[in-house]
Parts: C-alpha cells; structure tokens; sequence
C-alpha cells in the first residue's frame, strides 16, 4: 500500500470521527443531554467493536474494512465480532481474497439504483472461526446462482443472500 494511500484512509476516518464529535458537541450547546449520552454510547460501541476487530490480528482484512467506504458508495458495511481470545494473523490475506471475491458477486447481482447494507459476522468454532457475509438481496435469477469460490457456501433465502466460509485458528 502506498502511502498516499494509508493517508487517504486516515484522513476519511479522522473526517468521519470529527462529524461524530461535531454532532455531539451541537447536542451539548443545545443542552441535549439525551442525544449527548446517545451519541456517546454509540461512539463507544464502534470503538469497542473496532477493538474486537483488531485484536483478531489481521491488518489486511482491517484496512479492507477501513477502504470500503470510499471504494464502494452502493453498499453499507456493518460487523460483528463474536470471537474471544484467537488470532487468525495466518488466514490475514485468504479472507481479505474471499471476502472481495464476495463483493464483486454482489456487485454483480446488485440493483445499480439501491443503496444496500453489507452485515460481516466473525463468530468462534471449535477450529477457529465461522465468517458469513449477509445481505438484504432478492435473487434475480435461479441459474445465476454459481459460487465466487468453492470454499464460500452461499444461502439464498427469499430476501436475503448469505454467503459464508471457515477459517482456521493458527
């Protein structure tokens, strides 16, 4: 990664915190005490989800997660981390590859004209770590329904695609 762009990643999540605070501190002037402990709490929340993340040891996968938001304006990512105590420092790039190769199958059933959330689940097993990839998508068309990968299991329900793969703890 160049450095023009580690800067350009900073520089959109020191713009999005500072809308954040801003919207707190407007709150606060208001004598919006509520809205204050809300945001707060919010604020809080990321912080402690995004902790989560870091800790499972795999920078790639975080900058991809950081990247998205400025390479993809259709799409809205959200996670969750339901791992406690494993590093997955060794499956760092192989999740990074499936988790693109998820993306431009998505990109690929999306409608050009919604704007669609993106939900990312690390949830522990007994050999590491399940990751499923959801999303709010009606299937267009059942023989269309060729995997990105052979290791990815996809799901499709009548309103939602799932898209789901294992890795291994090291």
């Amino acid at each position: 990664m160049e450095a023009k762009e580690v800067v350009s990643i900073i520089q959109s999540y020191r713009h999005d915190l500072l809308n954040d605070l801003q919207i707190i501190q407007g709150y606060v002037k208001l004598g919006k005490m509520e809205k204050v402990d809300d945001n707060l709490n919010k604020l809080f929340a990321f912080f402690h989800k995004e902790r989560k993340l870091l800790n499972l040891n795999i920078p790639h996968v975080v900058i991809w997660f950081l990247e998205f938001r400025m390479k993809y304006n259709q799409f809205k990512l959200d996670y969750s981390i339901r791992v406690d105590d494993i590093k997955l420092t060794d499956t760092d790039l192989y999740i990074k590859e499936k988790l693109d190769q998820i993306i431009q199958d998505i990109e690929q059933r999306a409608d050009d004209e919604n704007v669609y959330t993106i939900h990312v689940d690390f949830t522990e097993n007994e050999k590491g770590c399940t990751i499923n990839v959801s999303i709010d998508l009606k299937e267009r068309s059942a023989e269309d329904n060729i995997p990105p990968s052979e290791d990815i299991y996809i799901k499709q329900t009548p309103e939602k695609r799932i898209y789901s793969f294992d890795v291994f703890a090291s």
